[in-house]
């Protein structure tokens, strides 16, 4: 399309030149743009090459400019609807270089380079509702732009759907209808923090009924124990069981729900998966155990299988997932399994070395029926087997009581003992147990950095979606197209009600807007014009300040002062030269 714009440019600024041969048939010789059914176009002309459109265009605007202007505003209305119908998923093309209709006398601009050849003709790119083609005369209102293009000060800044700005001046409703296809929206029900709290509260409730269930339980074990209380829970058991069935009918159809809408992305989350097992176990302790106990006597493997009860109460650890301040906890957790397995092993067997050497030690002091009875009983109660030992060990090492099992046999059994526990503690429970502590805390520390940089993220997202609202409301307000904002403009797109609330509730004064405008706009500029770059930036210096409006006072005042203090200078300057000259 660069060569094509070559050729047009010449032939405009060279009138001279012979004229070029007629072109080929155009998509708009097989359209009537009158008709109103199917665009007035031909059989053939239904689904026309974009490629043939854009040379149409073209051609048009060599051949005669000021007449395809003039034709275009008298076929405004049926253009843009064949236009439409022609090409309903037309792209949204880049932002105006200058407005359709050209100036008395002033020759048409030249495309931008980055600009698209029917871009360039049109003035603007496709865009919503409206395919490209905006108010072509003077009578173009704010409303029209801000539903019809963004900002065209070439400022690199991102564009948002072009109905923001237009829901803010009141002059287009928010769609209603959800967009995506019905497995998107799902997903994306699926993923919000509702559907999640949502979850999490429903856990809460059913585990405070197993609370309350287990707490009235009791009162049938002190009567078993001949401590009153009562036997007779019949209605109770009935209303915790219709209450057990509603819940795991609801967290089933909750699981169905999230597999049938992520699919294979289901099983990548280690919470969903973990949801799946409890669910599984759920009902299996619901409705499985109840098929077994009326066919197996066994009454052992019916209390072994009860066990799983206690999956219900693993619900609850969903529910962290939802509040933030437990973000970071959670994810120290996840990231301290591995080294906490391992300081566990590296610990496991100072514990198994431990307690097997006093196990071989006592044994002979325990088979001597001539010690006291008393000690050796102790001893064989803490020391007398390999499991005793080992759990013995491990109680020393964790629970800070290891004097309780090491004097006893210093002062009774023997004084070499004293050489053992000094070095197992100093070695291991100083020492190893310490450094796990700080590779635990390592852990946390990342998980906290971690987190630290997921926040900053977010943050950095929400600018830039703010930076693009921006941006589309800028857009909006420049109605002369130049890509600048006079004080009128400025004034006017403050005056609505939508966007002034909008700009308050980003902690914006917008009662002053003179001193607003003053504050963005370039003491340096003549015509006093803000650009999108000064626009935006402004608004996210002030976004959030209680006194901004003092502040722009000040700034506005450093600017003069400034301002004056250069003019000072020069002064200074020419006198001492003057007076260099002089003497």
């Amino acid at each position: 399309s660069s060569s094509v714009q070559g050729e047009v440019g010449l032939h405009l600024f060279n009138p001279g030149l012979p004229p070029r041969p007629p072109p080929p048939r155009m998509f708009f010789d097989a359209c009537d743009f009158s008709t109103a059914d199917t665009g007035g176009c031909g059989e053939d002309a239904r689904e026309p090459d974009v490629e043939l459109l854009r040379a149409s265009l073209l051609q048009i605007l060599e051949e005669r400019r000021a007449e395809a202007a003039a034709w275009l505003e008298r076929h405004d209305d049926a253009l843009r609807q064949a236009v439409e119908r022609a090409l309903p998923g037309a792209a949204e093309g880049p932002a105006p270089t200058a407005a359709l209709t050209p100036k008395a006398g002033a020759a048409a601009p030249p495309a931008a380079p980055g600009d698209s050849g029917a871009a360039a003709v049109l003035g603007r790119g496709a865009g919503d509702g409206d395919c490209g083609f905006g108010s072509v005369g003077p009578s173009a209102s704010i409303a029209s732009r801000a539903a019809g293009r963004a900002s065209s000060a070439g400022s690199g800044l991102g564009r948002r759907p072009r109905s923001f700005a237009a829901q803010l001046m009141g002059h287009e409703e928010p769609s209603r209808a959800p967009k995506g296809t019905l497995r998107q929206r799902a997903k994306r029900v699926v993923g919000s923090a509702y559907f999640e709290a949502t979850v999490s509260a429903l856990t809460g409730i059913y585990t405070v009924i197993i609370f309350v269930q287990l707490q009235i339980g009791g009162t049938q074990l002190d009567a078993s124990l001949d401590l009153g209380g009562s036997t007779d829970r019949h209605v109770a058991d009935r209303v915790f069981d219709v209450m057990a069935h509603v819940f795991s009918v609801v967290f089933l159809l909750e699981l169905l729900f999230k597999a049938s809408v992520l699919r294979a992305e289901f099983f990548r989350s280690a919470f969903n998966v973990f949801d799946l097992v409890v669910v599984l176990l759920t009902s299996a302790d619901l409705y499985v155990l109840v098929m077994l106990e009326s066919d197996l006597p066994s009454v052992s493997f019916l209390r072994a299988m009860r066990m799983l009860r206690l999956a219900r109460l693993v619900r609850l650890i969903r529910t962290m997932r939802v509040f933030k301040q437990l973000r970071v906890l959670i994810r120290a957790l996840s990231l301290s399994l591995l080294s906490l397995m391992w300081s566990m092993t590296v610990l496991s067997v100072f514990m198994l070395v431990g307690a097997l050497l006093l196990v071989q030690l006592l044994r002979e002091y325990i088979l001597d029926r001539g010690n006291d009875l008393d000690t050796r009983l102790w001893a064989n109660r803490h020391y007398g087997t390999s499991l005793k030992a080992l759990y013995t060990m491990f109680e020393m090492t964790f629970s800070g009581c290891w004097p309780n099992y090491a004097r006893r046999l210093t002062e009774e059994v023997s004084p070499w003992f004293a050489a053992f526990f000094v070095a197992y503690i100093s070695l291991v429970t100083f020492t190893v147990v310490r450094i796990t502590f700080g590779l635990l805390i390592r852990d946390t520390m990342q998980a906290a950095e971690q987190d630290a940089e997921q926040v900053a993220k977010d943050r950095k997202r929400k600018t830039q979606a703010l930076i693009e609202q921006l941006s589309e409301l800028f857009g909006a307000a420049d109605t002369s197209g130049d890509g600048l904002l006079n004080q009128e403009e400025f004034n006017t797109i403050l005056s609505y009600p939508r966007v002034e609330a909008w700009m308050i509730s980003l902690g914006v004064a917008v009662n002053d807007r003179e001193a607003l405008f003053a504050a963005f706009a370039n003491d340096e500029d003549q015509d006093r014009k803000i650009s999108a770059s000064e626009f935006v930036n402004g608004i996210l210096r002030l976004r959030g300040n209680s006194r901004e409006l003092d502040l722009l006072y000040h700034i506005r005042d450093i600017r003069r002062i400034l301002k004056h203090c250069e003019a000072l200078r020069a002064e200074l300057k020419h006198l001492k030269t003057s007076t260099t000259q002089t003497l």
